[in-house]
């Protein structure tokens, strides 16, 4: 009997076992190929199986299951993930073969081919996917396996495993190297026929050129980034910058190749070689320039967040910055304190929300012994915790960049990005009308017009405008203070119209208030308990009080706050409840118009504690400042008592509201933002959370405490709000300097492509030019970011 031939799989090539499955006239392997096509045929991404990731390479998959089998070794997992919290596990990994939107919508969707897989997010510049599954469902070498199958094998180097830094940038100095030892042999090469004024013997001249030809392989090599770049944007119908450079090195390489064996003269090899040489001189300073920026936000030096550590062997406590901790330092967390590092938990017990990091808001509970993860926030009373490694400023940096925003009306972002998406091809169909104009007048130049026109138009000035001189406004604003996430965030704030404040520990400063205390007497082991639950508040006026009661510390059983009202303590004897006249409603306190807290012990009304608060310095002469170009708002949980005292200091220039819970400043803000310009939120970070978060953009007040709200899109340190007017005209003033580089990128592509189509333009000289202008723009932005830094910011100390 003849065995029946089957189809091969339409995802993945392999031969059917079975016709059952299929789609229309497409038969499929199995369901998971099954679903990648309709993944992709329900977004119109069919072109797809057009691109690279062809049968033969999507077919690798069925032999990958042993690859990743030492990912079931929990040490190698244990490094790997970025965490392991209950039944959820989240995996940041490099997937090389991401280059196109269809990828892109692939991976995110990944969840449909196998529903342990909770959450996909795609960082498309750095080819990364950030992946969250239900480890009991799941491990992470089928996970592995499974983007091994749809044509993403994921990529674990041993550096990353072993904990090791690898050089990503060795390949590139390796191709720079090889093209300057090919430049300076063809160069030497070419000499006696310069120094000679053309009367070389042809015998020798050809014997010079076939040796020059000769080594042009080595500088194709070195070029073959940019044929892979433009090759990968072809197959997906985009044209990219790199696509007239590899014709202009092609054009340059076949030419030389038929004059040399054609003996019809010596080609240009010195001139392919030239250019390359300086191509890459170009990539490297842009490189080493952008590295150098730092524009993943690495605060190691300036964070402004610290940490209580636990001193050893009779050394009191001390607080330091998040950068000065190491493996093995027992640190003091409270509640709402974010954990800085992956931890060993040394108390006996606590809660732990991991919404930051997992998405999800639950409460695990974690006992002495067990690994606790960075990124979660406390819940309940104070903890002790040992680190286990040093302090990794990628943790929170990977928080906090993680819950980006949708940054609305970039319209200088949208410009350089729709300018670049068609450059390309207008520069190629005027290197074509140029080179068929001169070929009919003289050939020679023809070719040289066609390569040089190639060569000099580049957007890539125009395209680092914004990340460089953003970039720039970042680094300066770091250095005075003012965090600010990304440098798109800059953008979204030079457009900003409203303003809103939170009054209490942000216009206020929590460290010189004056406190008086009114009602029953309060024996000593009360105020003891008093001051223990208060210690673990990072509320100001938690902290104002905790620095007023000159007592020792009691012990506790029992601490939860609840946001907006106060905060539950208890022990044995006693259950203690401090908080605001509204949650703790008695009659004694309803006169009380001043910023107060009512003490409860044992449901009974003890009294209250006033607060008579102090505004940081210059604070409303800021404000003031801001008045004539902003609409402001002030809003508060606190009464109205103060609002007489604001009205004289501001006139009535200010919107003000009082008696406002965290839900209420939350939709306040949500009622006012507006579509045609940014509203920006000012607030501590902690009842404010939600209007941070809310917010066009969030900017958090530090006051040298570790209490870091994700949320936020800028932390500014409390000393330094005076000075937000002036932040604020400096990020304005970036903008117009984008402008302006703007203006000089579109001039110098105008000269030089002028240049280059009248034929006044050698290849090489094109290549010397086009990174020259780009490094002018970087020194432009830069310098001038600088200057206007100084200029807007010389009153800040």
């Amino acid at each position: 009997m003849l065995e029946k031939d089957y189809n091969n799989c339409y995802h993945c090539g392999d031969v059917c076992s079975t016709d059952d499955i299929s789609v229309d006239d497409k038969h499929f392997c199995c369901n998971g190929c099954k679903t990648v096509f309709e993944i992709l045929n329900e977004s119109g991404l069919n072109s797809y199986y057009n691109l690279e990731m062809d049968a033969d390479k999507r077919r690798r998959s069925v032999d990958a299951s042993d690859k990743y089998e030492f990912l079931d070794d929990e040490d190698v997992e244990d490094k790997i993930l970025d965490f392991k919290i209950s039944n959820k596990s989240q995996l940041t990994v490099d997937l090389p073969d991401i280059h196109c939107s269809a990828c892109l919508y692939l991976l995110e969707n990944i969840y449909k081919l196998n529903p342990a897989i909770l959450e996909s997010k795609i960082n498309f510049v750095r080819k990364e996917a950030t992946i969250l599954f239900d480890n009991e469902q799941f491990s992470l070498r089928k996970l592995s396996e499974l983007l091994h199958s749809i044509g993403y094998p994921p990529k674990f180097n041993l550096s990353s495993i072993e904990g090791k830094k690898s050089n990503p940038n060795r390949l590139l100095y390796f191709k720079l190297a090889v093209a300057g030892f090919s430049f300076g042999n063809v160069m030497l090469f070419a000499f006696p026929d310069y120094l000679s004024g053309g009367t070389l013997d042809s015998e020798t001249k050809t014997f010079l050129s076939y040796i020059s030809l000769l080594l042009s392989p080595l500088v194709l090599f070195a070029s073959s980034d940019y044929f892979k770049s433009a090759w990968a944007g072809l197959k997906i119908k985009h044209i990219n910058i790199d696509v007239p450079i590899s014709i202009g090195i092609v054009v340059l390489f076949l030419r030389s190749a038929f004059e040399i064996i054609g003996d019809f003269g010596t080609g240009y090899i010195d001139s392919l070689t030239g250019l390359i040489f300086f191509l890459l001189i170009g990539k490297v300073f842009q490189k080493k320039t952008y590295d150098k920026m730092s524009f993943e936000n690495d605060y190691s030096s300036y964070f402004p967040l610290s940490v209580t550590l636990k001193g050893k062997n009779n050394v009191k406590n001390k607080v330091v910055a998040l950068t000065k901790l190491k493996a093995g330092d027992r640190i003091i967390l409270k509640n709402g304190d974010i954990i800085p590092n992956n931890s060993i938990l040394f108390s006996d017990k606590t809660y732990i929300d991991y919404s930051y990091v997992s998405g999800e808001s639950m409460h695990i509970e974690c006992k002495k012994g067990d690994k606790i993860f960075a990124g979660g926030k406390i819940i309940g009373q104070m903890i002790e915790v040992d680190l286990l490694s040093d302090f990794d400023q990628d943790h929170l940096n990977k928080i906090w960049l993680g819950d980006n925003k949708n940054v609305k009306n970039n319209n200088l972002s949208h410009l350089s990005d729709s300018v670049s998406k068609y450059f390309t091809f207008i520069i190629i169909s005027i290197a074509l009308i140029s080179f068929i104009y001169w070929f009919n007048i003289d050939p020679a130049i023809s070719w040289d017009t066609l390569t040089a026109v190639l060569i000099i138009t580049c957007p890539c000035a125009l395209a680092m405008t914004i990340p460089f001189t953003y970039g720039t406004a970042l680094r300066v604003l770091t250095t005075y203070g003012f965090f600010i996430k990304e440098t798109n965030i800059i953008e979204t704030i030079s457009r900003t119209k409203q303003i809103v404040f939170d009054k209490t520990g942000t216009l206020t400063d929590t460290s010189g208030s004056n406190i008086e205390y009114f009602g029953s007497e309060i024996n000593i082991e009360i105020l003891e308990l008093i001051k223990s639950g208060v210690e673990n508040s990072n509320h100001p006026l938690s902290k104002m009080l905790f620095d007023y009661l000159k007592v020792s510390k009691g012990e506790i059983t029992y601490f939860n706050e609840l946001p907006g009202l106060g905060i539950e303590i208890y022990n044995d004897s006693y259950k203690i409840r401090i908080g605001s006249k509204n949650w703790l409603n008695f009659d004694e306190v309803n006169q009380i118009n001043e910023s107060s807290v009512v003490i409860e012990v044992n449901n009974e009304y003890y009294g209250y504690f006033i607060f008579k608060q102090k505004y940081r310095d210059n604070i409303f002469g800021m404000i003031k400042n801001l008045i004539p170009n902003h609409k402001l708002f002030l809003i508060s949980g606190d009464n109205d008592s103060e609002k007489d005292l604001l009205q004289e200091e501001l006139s009535n220039n200010i919107e003000m509201q009082f008696n406002m819970l965290p839900n209420d400043k939350y939709k306040f803000i949500d009622e006012i933002k507006n579509d045609n310009f940014t509203t920006i939120m000012v607030g501590d970070g902690l009842n404010d959370a939600g209007a941070l978060k809310s917010a066009d953009v969030g900017i958090s007040v530090s006051n040298d405490s570790s209490s870091f709200t994700p949320g936020s899109d800028a932390i500014i340190t409390g000393n330094r709000l005076m000075y937000l007017d002036s932040f604020l005209s400096f990020i304005k003033s970036t903008r117009k300097i984008v402008i302006i580089s703007f203006t000089l990128s579109f001039l110098y592509n105008i000269v030089g492509l002028s240049f280059a189509v009248t034929g006044n333009l050698s290849p090489i000289v094109a290549a010397i030019l086009m990174p020259l202008s780009s490094i002018s723009i970087i020194i432009f932005t830069t310098l001038s970011t600088i200057l206007i830094s100084k200029i807007k910011l010389n009153s800040v100390i």
